[in-house]
């Protein structure tokens, strides 16, 4: 009892210090005594609030310091009832990103430090993305650094006529596409648009390719597959209207929901892709008619299984398995459909993505997997 209390006593109020409770060496306890300084997280909040009306906001938290990080925030909105959703650093663009929470000097450990910077050097170098994201108030912090947000703010002196800003940004399509995209035949880019595209607003932009090499093509040795009658459709599209106007640039900044509207991919393309994957080594996976049959060889039990692509509410699609056999042995149905639920990727993917992601429906043949109305 007595070593307990003293162990709380310690953690919670300092009182003693951890480092006067050690045995063999070792502290028997962490202390964490309640903070004495104020990191603005209160006054911060109330401005998001105030600037938001209250209405529910994207918020992305850029720093990771114990302090000040994307928990601390999460924390008080969830303590206080608020609409805002928190989230980490963005990566490559402010995708869905209503507000910025941004902080100088340390950001967090080395390991976390780099996204934090790279945002940084981008708000410092590209005035564009600095002009739709304006600071709205700065706060000093109790390490001396300087705590900002920023706001999504849409420039409404734009001197362009809304067709020549449609076809600039169409052509930015055009130029960003290899960052995703090789070895394209067929491509059409098409938008659907009104006056608010001055404001960087797009209602539909359909992109259709004959044949092409898909991936992330920017990082080395990713694995890329060949698609054929290709159509993307993204819907609500938000992208900067400056950049786009001055630098040819495209800027996304938001969009509503992106479908994989059409698509055929070969049984030899699939095989290549899935060659490229560390995860299927191992692996072996055939087109049959109607699903993919699964084969892992691995030093212990085999595992063989027959999967379906289904379509699903809450995700681009679901995965059903039936004959599941592991080391020869079938495998009872309800136990197949909760190791599914848990692990079926489908989930992780809409976790990531930060835009909804709907796939057509799916249909398999020993010749080709095939997305679209009918299959065709």
């Amino acid at each position: 009892v007595a070593v307990g209390a003293l162990q709380v006593s310690s953690a919670t109020f300092g009182a003693p210090a951890a480092s006067r409770l050690t045995l063999l060496g070792l502290p028997l306890a962490i202390d964490s005594p309640p903070l004495v300084e104020d990191w603005r997280h209160r006054e911060i909040l109330a401005r998001l609030v105030a600037d938001s009306a209250g209405a529910p906001a994207t918020v992305s938290v850029v720093p990771n310091h114990a302090f000040f990080s994307v928990a601390n925030f999460r924390y008080f909105g969830v303590r206080d009832g608020l609409a805002l959703r928190f989230v980490r650093a963005w990566d490559q663009e402010p995708i869905g990103v209503e507000y910025m929470i941004t902080k100088t000097g340390d950001v967090g450990p080395a390991f976390t430090a780099e996204k934090p910077r790279r945002i940084a050097e981008r708000l410092a170098s590209d005035p564009y993305l600095a002009r739709v994201f304006p600071v709205i108030g700065e706060w000093r912090l109790p390490d001396g650094s300087t705590a900002a947000v920023r706001a999504r703010r849409l420039p409404r002196d734009l001197d362009v006529a809304p067709d020549r800003l449609a076809v600039e940004i169409e052509r930015a399509f055009v130029r960003r596409l290899p960052e995703f995209a090789a070895d394209v035949r067929g491509l059409d880019v098409e938008l659907e648009y009104g006056r608010d595209v001055l404001l960087g607003r797009i209602r539909r932009a359909r992109v259709r390719m004959a044949e092409a090499t898909v991936g992330e093509l920017r990082r080395r040795g990713a694995a890329r597959l060949r698609v054929h009658d290709l159509e993307i459709v993204l819907d609500d599209v938000l992208v900067n209207p400056l950049s786009a106007h001055a630098a040819g640039r495209l800027d996304p900044l938001d969009i509503g929901r992106v479908r994989l509207a059409r698509a055929r991919i070969d049984d030899a393309d699939f095989q290549a892709f899935l060659g490229g994957l560390k995860g299927f080594r191992h692996a072996t996976v055939r087109l049959e008619e109607g699903a993919l049959r699964f084969s892992l060889r691995q030093p212990g039990p085999d595992v063989e299984a027959r999967v379906r692509i289904v379509a699903a509410a809450d995700r681009p699609f679901g995965l059903l398995s039936d004959g599941v056999r592991l080391g020869g042995v079938p495998v009872p149905g309800p136990l197949v459909d909760w190791v599914m639920r848990n692990f079926d990727p489908s989930v992780k993917i809409a976790a990531r993505l930060p835009m909804p992601l709907e796939v057509g429906a799916v249909t398999v043949s020993p010749a080709a997997a095939r997305i679209g109305p009918d299959g065709r």
